[in-house]
């Protein structure tokens, strides 16, 4: 199988769900009074094993990551096995990913199997959007019209959130 390098965007996704996991939380910082010196050797570590991963990509393939981790992030968030941040519902209450066997009773919503590259009727505002991450990133963040707007401008998605997300669509796209 050929090697392949994990990109930066998928660096920045981790990055991101790193920065976002609990031990970073602002309250737990004052509660334990962590020095900015240990702060500064986590962020340090962290660069280190950046830094290896791009010195070493043989042994991160970048597939692995992708279904791994972010796949499995954005499934949590679309059954709503991990509650969205701003308490939004989770995708699956309307829609289903049929190519990955996620069906719901409700099924009210286009089935999202195929979005990324046949996006369903209510992506038709965003001309040539087929296979387009960075076009579907930004619809996530701000719908601009229809449901998904009025079930998103109370709520929505962090940033985390939108790159699993787009991740489990692309992965979704990709099966059956």
């Amino acid at each position: 199988m050929p090697e392949k390098e994990i990109s930066m965007r998928d660096l920045t996704r981790i990055i991101r769900i790193v920065l976002s996991a609990p031990f970073v939380d602002t309250d737990q910082l004052k509660i334990f009074k962590i020095k900015k010196y240990i702060i500064s050797g986590i962020i340090i570590i962290l660069l280190i094993s950046i830094t290896i991963i791009f010195l070493f990509p043989s042994n991160f393939e970048q597939d692995e990551v992708s279904s791994s981790f972010f796949v499995e992030n954005g499934l949590s968030y679309f059954n709503g096995d991990k509650i969205l941040e701003n308490q939004g519902k989770p995708c699956g209450q309307c829609h289903s990913i049929v190519s990955m066997g996620v069906v719901y009773e409700y099924d009210i919503a286009p089935d999202l199997s195929k979005s990324f590259l046949e996006p369903p009727n209510w992506y038709r505002e965003l001309p040539d959007f087929e296979g387009n991450a960075t076009k579907l990133t930004n619809y996530l963040r701000n719908p601009s019209t229809g449901t998904m707007k009025l079930s998103l401008q109370d709520n929505p998605l962090t940033p985390v959130e939108v790159d699993s997300l787009v991740d489990l669509l692309m992965y979704a796209s990709r099966q059956g």
